[in-house]
C-alpha cells in the first residue's frame, strides 16, 4: 500500500508531497497532473518490474526527456527526484514460492533519475526501513487497536544504499541478516534498478517490496477488448487494458461462487433483468466467452453490453476477487455511466480498499492489502464519496514556471482552513468555469 510520495523534477511536480490512504479520489480540471501522479506511480511499478529505465519511461507518457519539469525560460530540469513510502503486507511469497515475513513492513524509496542528451540514467537510488520516530503516517491512520497486526520494524542498515567510494559513487544492495553480504552497483549507465535486479534468494525483503509495486497497477479498461473471448490457457488475472476477463470470471464462478454472486448483484444494478453470469466455451473449446443470463433464460454475450456495463464488470470482478491486492489506479470512472448509477461505481472502487481500521482477530491471517486510487474532473462524483478521502489538484503558476498541487476537500470551511482547502461548492464553480 502506497502511503506517501514525493515528487520534484518530474513533469509539473516540483517540491510535490502527498499522504495517501487506501481511498482516494483526486478531482481538478484537465490539464492540472491528475494523470501525471498516476504516470508516476506507473514508472516506479515498471522499474520494480525489471524494465530498463527507457522502457519504464515510456509509460509514463512521453519521451524521457519530456519527464522533466520545464520551466517557464525554456530550460529543463536536470533531475527527477522520487520517493515512495510503504506498507507492506506481513507475509510475501519468496523466490520458492513459500511464504515468510519480511524483516519490515514500514519501508521509504528513494530514487534520482538525471537527464543526459536525449536519455536519462539512475544515479541515486535508496531502499530504506522506517523508523517509528519519522512514521507520522501510522500515528495519524492507523489506530493503536490494529497496529501490531500491521507493523514489523527491526533496526538494521538500508537495504539499499547510494554510497561514495573513491570519488564515485556505487549503489549497495544489503542482504537481510545483518551478517549477510552485499553488492555494489557502478553509477554510471544504470538502466536498470537495484530495486527491479535483485535476486530474490539473497534479498527476500527486498523482493517483498518488488512483489508489492508489481501489483501498482493503471487501469485503462478498453471496451472492445473487455467484450473479447480469451484462451481457455490465458492466465486468470485481469490485464490493465481488461484482457482476460472471462478467465477471472471463470476462476471465480469455479473457486469463489460467492464472489460471483455479488458481481451479479452489482450489474443488476443497471440491467435488473439480469439472473447470472456465465462463462461460455467458444468453438473447439480453446476459447471462451463471458454471457449473462436473463431472468427469462435469454442470453446474451459481452460482446453487446454497453462500454459502462463492461468496465462495471471488470472492476466488480477486481473488488470481489479474494486473490486481488495492491494499488489500483483508475481515471474517469463517470465515463460511460449514466449519472443515477454512478453510486454503483463509486461503491465498487470503494471495495477495493482495505478498511485499515478493521481489526484483524488474534490468530487470524491479515487480509491483502487493497487501495484504490481515482482521478475524475466531474464534480457529480463528489455526492458518492467520503469528504476526507476527495482531493483537489490545481494548477499554480510563479516565476519558474507552473506546478501542480493537491489540497484536501472540505464540505465546509472554518476561517483557518481557508488557505488549505477547497469547498465542494468552489471545486464545482471551478470545473464548471473551465469546461467553457
Amino acid at each position: 500500500m502506497l502511503t506517501r510520495l514525493e515528487l520534484d523534477g518530474f513533469k509539473a511536480f516540483r517540491n510535490f508531497a502527498l499522504d495517501f490512504q487506501p481511498f482516494m479520489v483526486f478531482i481538478g480540471p484537465n490539464g492540472v497532473g491528475k494523470t501525471n501522479l498516476f504516470d508516476a506511480i506507473t514508472l516506479l511499478a515498471r522499474l520494480a518490474e525489471g524494465d530498463s529505465l527507457e522502457e519504464a519511461m515510456l509509460h509514463a507518457r512521453g519521451e524521457p526527456t519530456e519527464l522533466f519539469t520545464l520551466y517557464a525560460d525554456g530550460r529543463r530540469a536536470e533531475r527527477i527526484q522520487i520517493a515512495a513510502e510503504f506498507l507492506l503486507d506481513r507475509e510475501s511469497l519468496g523466490a520458492n514460492g513459500k511464504p515468510f515475513t519480511p524483516t519490515n513492513t514500514r519501508l521509504r524509496y528513494e530514487l534520482t533519475l538525471e537527464r543526459r542528451g536525449e536519455g536519462a540514467h539512475i544515479i541515486a537510488e535508496s531502499l530504506l526501513p522506517l523508523p517509528d520516530s519519522k512514521d507520522t503516517w501510522v500515528r495519524d491512520n492507523l489506530p493503536t487497536k490494529v497496529r501490531k497486526a500491521w507493523i514489523l520494524r527491526e533496526k538494521r542498515p538500508p537495504y539499499i544504499a547510494t554510497v561514495g567510494e573513491e570519488g564515485e559513487l556505487s549503489i549497495y544492495r544489503n542482504q537481510d541478516t545483518l551478517t549477510g553480504g552485499r553488492e555494489s552497483l557502478k553509477v554510471g549507465s544504470l538502466q536498470k534498478s537495484a530495486l527491479g535486479t535483485a535476486d530474490p534468494v539473497r534479498y527476500p525483503t527486498i523482493h517483498a517490496v518488488r512483489q508489492a509495486m508489481r501489483n501498482w497497477r493503471l487501469l485503462r479498461f478498453n471496451p472492445e477488448v473487455l467484450r473479447q473471448p480469451c484462451a481457455i490457457s490465458a492466465e486468470a488475472k485481469l490485464q490493465p487494458d481488461g484482457a482476460h476477463l472471462p478467465a477471472v470470471l471463470a476462476r471465480l464462478l469455479r473457486e469463489q461462487p460467492e464472489a460471483a454472486a455479488n458481481i451479479t448483484q452489482v450489474l443488476q444494478g443497471m440491467l435488473p433483468q439480469v439472473k447470472a453470469i456465465e462463462v461460455r466455451a467458444l468453438g473447439d473449446g480453446s476459447r471462451q466467452l463471458v454471457e449473462l443470463v436473463g431472468q427469462d433464460g435469454t442470453r446474451f454475450s459481452s460482446r453487446v453490453l454497453s462500454d459502462g456495463t463492461l468496465r462495471l464488470l471488470g472492476l466488480a470482478a477486481l473488488c470481489y476477487d479474494a486473490e486481488h491486492r495492491g494499488v489500483i489506479c483508475y481515471e474517469e470512472p463517470e465515463n460511460g455511466i449514466q449519472l443515477l448509477r454512478l453510486p454503483d461505481m463509486v461503491n465498487v472502487l470503494y471495495g477495493l480498499a482495505l478498511n485499515l481500521e478493521r481489526e484483524v482477530p488474534e490468530g487470524a491471517q491479515n487480509p491483502p492489502l487493497r487501495q484504490a486510487l481515482v482521478n475524475t474532473h466531474s464534480p457529480s462524483i463528489l455526492s458518492s464519496v467520503p469528504p476526507h478521502s476527495v482531493y483537489y489538484l490545481g494548477m499554480r503558476h510563479d516565476e519558474r514556471g507552473q506546478c501542480t498541487y493537491a489540497v484536501s476537500v472540505r464540505p465546509e470551511l472554518i476561517p483557518d482552513e481557508q488557505d488549505r482547502y477547497r469547498t465542494w461548492l468552489q471545486i464545482q464553480q471551478e470545473l464548471s468555469g473551465s469546461a467553457q
